[in-house]
């Protein structure tokens, strides 16, 4: 009767510490089923966070609405998105079609002087260095070249002297032969343009204009039909180097 009674007592304990334990397997149990399940291709999905559960969602106030879309601007017009404010921004104006997209110093030069100045004559200094111009391009093997008398017509020269080169090598040695030859009478250019891709070099020697063209460039700007009705130097007996 004792040992009986000693094994139930011993029994009673353990159902005890069972009934225990069974609410930390349902503990267990209840987290594993909050785990991400692993998809088909092996990588755990994200966990849903119970805000994002079915239920109920809380319906915000017309306070809290505004002043979420306020922040929402404010950060719209921090990263730039929104610039309805503040000064404009002066922009250069688009360049006219109609101006050749040259040498930069033909765009700033190409003005024109009042009715009542045409007809001015150039000096005799400027109609010498255009036909010594004109005589170096010959040396240097230039095709078509014309000296074109624009004094008292722009405020920027008395002649324009204009040549045509066969190729890129052609126009940069018929430039360099211009510059050798005035050098030689101690003048210099004030500037000398697109050399470097002997398209169309442009050479300001102040009171002459030159323009050392390759063939197509000189048909396409076509600067010589622009002063159709200017008078022009013959070039038949220029004295060459």
């Amino acid at each position: 009767m004792s040992s009986n009674k000693k094994s139930e007592k011993s029994a009673t304990p353990s159902k005890a510490a069972s009934a225990k334990k069974a609410p930390a397997k349902t503990v267990k149990g209840a987290a594993a089923a909050r785990r991400p399940a692993a998809s088909s291709s092996g990588v755990a999905r994200p966990r849903i966070r119970a805000s994002h559960a079915d239920g109920p969602v809380a319906e915000l106030s017309d306070k809290e609405k505004e002043k979420r879309r306020t922040r929402a601007k404010a950060t719209v017009r921090s990263l730039g998105g929104a610039r309805t404010t503040g000064p404009k921004r002066n922009l250069p104006p688009p360049p006219s079609k109609r101006e050749p997209a040259g040498p930069r110093s033909v765009q700033e030069k190409r003005r024109s002087l009042p009715p009542d100045a045409v007809g001015a004559e150039p000096s005799a200094a400027a109609r010498e260095m255009a036909l010594t111009i004109a005589g170096a391009g010959l040396d240097k093997k230039a095709i078509g070249i014309e000296v074109i008398n624009v004094a008292g017509r722009v405020d920027y020269a008395d002649y324009l002297v204009i040549m045509t080169g066969t190729s890129d090598r052609h126009v940069h040695a018929i430039a360099m032969g211009i510059e050798e030859a005035l050098k030689k009478k101690r003048i210099a250019p004030l500037s000398i343009e697109g050399l470097s891709s002997a398209v169309w070099v442009l050479m300001d020697f102040d009171d002459i204009v030159v323009h050392v063209f390759q063939e197509e460039t000189r048909r396409v700007y076509d600067i010589e039909g622009l002063w159709m009705d200017a008078s022009r130097l013959p070039v038949d007996a220029v004295p060459r180097a």
